[in-house]
């Protein structure tokens, strides 16, 4: 019988008071395939960190390690417990707090990733919930062809991460 250590989330505290500008916030991605796409798209963005909620998401497994590549080794990942508390104290440290949704939002093309700033991903299926877009500083949507709802959680995260990068280094 093959015994596999638990991974080691990372201590929130510790991560907040670095110097950190670009997280994920990951809730109710099921899929951990989706999850592990994430991980590793937000390790080749330069994301400093990723909050994953505990009990609406998938977790680290050998599936989420596989699927990422190894970049569960290499970026931190904290888990949280209750989403609209960690929010809060993102605010507190200056964070702006940006939702990502299909629908009459701004676009990402038009939004400026200017400060710090913390994406909150959501499944395609679910979406975000009205509590935590009360929360967003802002919420912007991937203007997609008309004929779609949504597009896979994993490929927005990559199209919002690489708009972001752009915007950073073509400073």
């Amino acid at each position: 019988m093959l015994l596999v250590k638990p991974y080691p989330y990372f201590d929130k505290n510790k991560l907040l008071h670095k110097k950190c500008k670009l997280c994920i916030i990951v809730d109710s991605v099921k899929d951990p395939r989706n999850f592990g796409k994430i991980i590793r798209l937000s390790l080749a963005f330069s994301v400093d960190f990723i909050a994953v909620t505990k009990n609406k998401s998938a977790q680290i497994s050998q599936i989420v390690e596989k699927t990422s590549s190894g970049a569960t080794a290499i970026i931190p990942i904290i888990q949280i417990k209750n989403l609209i508390n960690f929010l809060k104290l993102l605010k507190k440290e200056n964070y702006s707090i940006i939702g990502i949704s299909n629908g009459n939002y701004i676009s990402l093309w038009k939004h400026s990733f200017s400060k710090k700033t913390a994406i909150v991903i959501n499944s395609e299926k679910s979406g975000i919930k009205n509590k935590i877009k009360e929360k967003c500083d802002q919420i912007i949507n991937i203007p997609i062809n008309k004929s779609l709802n949504s597009i896979n959680v994993s490929n927005a995260t990559g199209i919002i991460l690489y708009e972001i990068n752009k915007q950073t280094f073509n400073r």
